[in-house]
């Protein structure tokens, strides 16, 4: 199936309302029935000025990946949703091929 990758970066602590934009992310997609989706929590990144870490005594400002393999509706719908409800985050978006390997029995 042809379809894109969406890829959200953020922050442990970066909020939206009430909740992490992370949480919002998955809440969002899940609310949607879209499937596919990953978060990775990384180390180390640089972003908005600014060097952001995971650090001995605390996640707070660790970085985060939102990971989706969507059909092209369902990017459309997850990214005007994000603008509606005035979602700030950074993303990428690319083209991509998916599917699953196997047998489905």
């Amino acid at each position: 199936m042809n379809g894109f990758q969406l890829t959200f970066y953020t922050d442990r602590q970066q909020k939206h309302g009430n909740m992490t934009v992370f949480d919002w992310c998955l809440s969002k997609v899940k609310e949607m029935g879209i499937s596919g989706v990953t978060v990775l929590n990384a180390a180390e990144g640089m972003g908005h000025g600014a060097h952001h870490m995971a650090h001995f005594l605390g996640l707070g400002d660790q970085p985060v990946q939102i990971i989706m393999a969507l059909s092209g509706d369902e990017a459309t719908r997850i990214l005007a949703a994000a603008s509606k409800e005035g979602l700030k985050v950074f993303y990428t978006q690319s083209a991509i091929k998916f599917g699953t390997t196997g047998n489905s029995s």
